[in-house]
């Protein structure tokens, strides 16, 4: 599959980030990970060169009064880390 229609439909389906400048197609909805007390969000994602990602959200302090994810990260659309995880990885 092309690398650009691969991107445009992940960012369709699960949206996208942009970190330094760079934007960051998600692969997956994000989803918890780690020990109570030491955990945050994650998703991998892809650019626009085919480069595999991971992008992480630190929740807010106050989380567990929300039940609902969406309203445990400040933002979203500004993620507290990203890396590239393997270069060209989407590539045909």
């Amino acid at each position: 599959m092309n690398i650009k229609k691969l991107f445009d439909e992940s960012k369709k389906l699960y949206g996208s980030v942009f970190w330094d400048d760079v934007e960051l197609a998600l692969t997956q909805d994000p989803y918890p990970f780690g020990e109570f007390g030491d955990w945050f969000f994650t998703a991998t994602a892809m650019d626009k060169d085919g480069n595999l990602w991971d992008v992480i959200w630190y929740p807010r302090p106050d989380a567990d009064e929300y039940d609902d994810y969406c309203d445990q990260v400040e933002d979203w659309d500004k993620p507290d880390a990203a890396e590239i995880i393997e270069e060209e990885y989407y590539l045909d």
